[in-house]
Order: C-alpha cells, then structure tokens, then sequence
C-alpha cells in the first residue's frame, strides 16, 4: 500500500510538474510580451494572483490523489473492495486537471506569442553620454509619430477635417469678444469687420458665426455654403443646447440671430430691436453696406433695416436674457411760459443753449438777460450774481 502511495505520488509530482512547465510558458511569453510592446504594462498583482491560482490548481491535484488512496485504504479496512472504482476516478481527475491545466496555461501563452510576433516594436537605445537631448527629444516623438494608434488618429482626424466647416478658406482668425450681453457684444463689433473663415472677407455669415466661435462652435451651412442654409439645412446642429429655435416672426426679440432665406445666398444677423410688425426690423449685420469693407470683400458691422418678408427663422441664445429695445429718454415739452429778467427758474434738461451737458450746483438760478428763447442764468456767490450758463427757455420753468 505504501509503495503504491509512494508510486502514485512520484506520477502526481512528474504530472504537476508538466502542468508547472507550462504555468511557466505563459508566465515568461507574458513578459516577453510587457518587455518589448510599449501598449502592456507589467503587474505584479496580476501575477502573484495567477500565480495563486496555479498552486491552488496543484493542490487541489494533489489533493484529489491523496484523498482517493486514503478512502481506498478505509474501505479495504472496513472489508469493501473499491479499488478499481477509486483507481479509475483517481486516474481520471488527475490526467483530467494535469491535461486541462497544461492546455489552458500553453492555450495562454501560444496567444502572447501570437500578439508578440504580430505587434511592431521600435526600440529607443539611449546609452549615457553617446547621444544630445535634442536627439533623444526627435527619436521619441518620432517613436509617437509612428505608433499605429496615432497614425489611425491622424488618418481620421483628416478625414473628419476634410467635412468640417467651412468648406472654403479653412479657419481665419480666431476672435475673442465679449458676449455677456447682447448690448457688450454689439459694442464691441459696431463698426468693425471679422472674417472667421479667410473666405470672401467679411459676409454675413462670419458676423454670426462670431458668436458661436464664442462658445467654442462653428455656424454651419449645412454644406450649403449659403446663409439660408444655417437655418434650412443645419438649424437643430446649430442650436444644440446652446440657443432656442424661433420659428414666428412675431416672436423676434432684440439679439436673436434672424435667417433670412432672400437673394441667392440669404442673409443672416442679429436682430436690433424686437420686431413689431411693421415689415421691416433694424439688424445688426456684416455685409450690408457698412464700413470697414474687407480686403477679400464683404463689408462690417452696421445697422439697417431689414424687410421681413423672406423670414426663415431665428436662433435665440439662452446665455442672454431678451435684451428689450432700448427706449429713448423723452424729451420734456415744456409748459408754455413767459419769461422776464429777474425771474427764478428751474432746469428741466441739462443742456445749454448750444446743446452741451451741464452739472446743476444750485437749486433755482435768476435769469439775468434774456433775448427770444436764449436766457441767461445766474446764481449767488459771495454776496454777488455770477453767471452759470446760457439756455434755451423750452429748457427750464418758472421755480
């Protein structure tokens, strides 16, 4: 019984060790693979784990032997002969886990030979002292630049670039304004001309497409290369989550980006007063007969009035509040009066007789001289009359 244990166990050992040959294939094809392919990182938890579960795998072989010729040896005890079943179920689980095992590790380790003989490797050999900074700088990136993966990146990237807007020109400049309001964007551009695409010079469709570079975006044509087709062709692309599609005339506030569909290119701008329905609103746009005129054509930022007969649509920018048209401050009309020397008035605009801005210091000021609708004004100072301004009578009442 004995020798026959000891038989068995001499078989488990030269089986185990099979099995930890080829534990060992896949262990060394692994780091072969980590060593020489730049795109694998070693881990050590990774095969202290494997490792653990190889020995597990060992143990539980092993284990099964023993096992079987320990219930072998009980049943004999007891008077049962079950040799020949035990023997079979002990033959049977041992080559079963020693062949499962051993094709599972070389299965392993025939697939990091695979990867390894079908991966590129570009090695850097940098020894000290033999090569400048510079050199080692350019074989590095020239190690980057071939990279399969980067290649690939670049390939699409020109691919995609080949779709981008704008079709002609490329990109021009990129403008930084500001566009907090619509009335700090409109400051800034009023008289001056930006061409977002170099092509064509300033259109309209570049004084638009300034607020989206704004947001980090292009206005797209929809290929179209036509204004109109901001709206027609790309309008839900243009909106994104950044603006709200306003698709009723009626409903054109001050600062929204208004298409129109008129001409052979259509127009597009921002609106510069909400629209009121009179047929024509005052836009804020390039390319319509403003000043400077650009060098490749086109013309800047300028207000006119714009019919709204071929209104296609508008793009409201969520990031302004509906800027209402400013409204003009009256001028006051003033009560019918007759002035006299000596009377005591009051200012109800600050202006002079000649149209420039007054600082009021006194609250009621003595008309010294008057002459048709010129009255001139004074106040006390040191006991003495002292004159303060000349001004229109429809400019001041009686105190």
């Amino acid at each position: 019984m004995l020798e026959e244990t000891i038989s068995e166990l001499i078989t488990v050992s030269v089986g185990l060790g099979i099995l930890g040959g080829a534990y060992l294939v896949w262990l060394l094809s692994g780091i072969a693979n980590v060593l020489f392919t730049k795109e694998r990182k070693w881990s050590w938890k990774r095969m202290f784990e494997d490792l653990a579960k190889t020995i597990l795998m060992c143990v539980a072989i092993l284990s099964w032997v023993v096992v079987f010729n320990a219930l072998d040896w009980f049943s004999k005890k007891m008077g049962a002969d079950i040799s020949s079943l035990l023997d079979g179920a002990s033959v049977t689980g041992l080559v079963g886990g020693i062949i499962g095992g051993t094709v599972y590790f070389i299965g392993k380790g025939y697939k990091n030979f695979y990867e390894f003989i079908n991966t590129s490797h570009t090695e850097v050999v940098i020894r000290e002292g033999q090569q400048e900074y510079k050199t080692v700088a350019e074989k590095v990136y020239e190690v980057f630049r071939t990279t399969p993966e980067v290649v690939e990146a670049q390939k699409e990237f020109e691919e995609k670039a080949k779709d981008t807007e704008p079709k002609e020109g490329g990109v021009g400049l990129w403008y930084s304004v500001p566009f907090n309001t619509y009335d700090a964007f409109r400051n800034e551009v009023m008289g001056k001309g930006y061409d977002c695409d170099n092509c064509y010079g300033y259109q309209c469709w570049d004084g638009a497409d300034l607020l989206w570079m704004q947001l980090g975006r292009w206005l797209s044509t929809g290929g179209t290369g036509a204004a109109r087709g901001c709206w027609t062709a790309a309008r839900d692309e243009n909106a994104g989550n950044d603006f709200d599609l306003i698709t009723n005339k009626a409903d054109v506030k001050r600062g929204d980006v208004v298409v129109f569909g008129a001409g052979e290119y259509g127009h597009i701008g921002f609106a510069d007063e909400d629209y009121n329905g009179g047929g024509y609103i005052r836009l804020l746009g390039q390319n319509q007969g403003g000043t400077p005129k650009g060098a490749a054509g086109g013309a800047g930022f300028n207000v006119i009035n714009m019919s709204m007969a071929s209104f296609l649509g508008a793009f409201r920018y969520k990031g302004w509040k509906v800027a209402p048209t400013p409204t003009p401050t009256p001028t006051p009309t003033p009560t019918p009066s007759t002035f006299n020397v000596g009377d005591k008035v009051v200012p109800i605009r600050l202006v002079d007789y000649d149209g420039t801005p007054l600082v009021q210091y006194d609250d009621v000021y003595t008309i010294s001289e008057i002459n048709g609708d010129r009255a001139v004004l004074t106040a006390p100072r040191n006991g003495k009359p002292v004159v303060w301004a000349a001004m229109n009578t429809r400019d001041i009442r009686k105190a």
